[in-house]
């Protein structure tokens, strides 16, 4: 691909599988893998050419067009998950799976809750990470009930320990 220039691309398509397999030479190789889209429709994409000092038309498939316009979403997901990932080390391969979906979905609820607060339109909203801490507040405190506080019953107040001593009389 590199012989042919900038824009030239390769595909194979698994019609078994839907899947279909891109690399495409842009500045360097680049292969990308999807289920939703493939080669057609091409299109053509400005970019800058350091020997003509201008920016030329390159050829390129849909495929790239199509992560391009949705890679912002991937890169925010991974961005906030890392920001405050659950600190859960375990020798079993599952769990840190577990804690990363965890982390994914809480990530999801909080975008959401952003868009809902927009659309309601509060002027503030909460941070990521007090969100997360009010999440795990509800969840440590789910199916307990808030109990109104009591007055202390006579038997449980503290008494005083006054000691008398009474001097027995013998009478005869």
């Amino acid at each position: 691909l590199k012989r042919q220039g900038r824009g030239s691309f390769d595909y194979r398509v698994d019609n078994e599988a839907k899947v279909a397999i891109v690399k495409w030479f842009d500045n360097k190789a680049v292969t990308l893998a999807s289920s939703c889209a493939a080669v057609s429709p091409v299109k053509e994409v400005r970019r800058f050419s350091k020997e003509q000092k201008k920016r030329v038309g390159v050829t390129c498939p849909n495929i790239v067009t199509q992560y391009n316009v949705h890679m912002g979403g991937v890169d925010l997901a991974d961005m906030t998950v890392a920001l405050y990932r659950t600190p859960a080390k375990s020798h079993r391969w599952y769990m840190s799976l577990f804690w990363q979906m965890a982390d994914i979905a809480l990530n999801n609820a909080w975008l959401l809750y952003r868009r809902d607060a927009k659309s309601l339109g509060e002027v503030k909203h909460k941070k990521l990470k007090t969100f997360r801490l009010e999440v795990a507040d509800g969840l440590i405190h789910a199916g307990k009930k808030k109990a109104r506080p009591s007055k202390p019953r006579e038997d449980n107040v503290p008494t005083k320990y006054i000691k008398i001593t009474i001097k027995s009389k013998s009478y005869v």
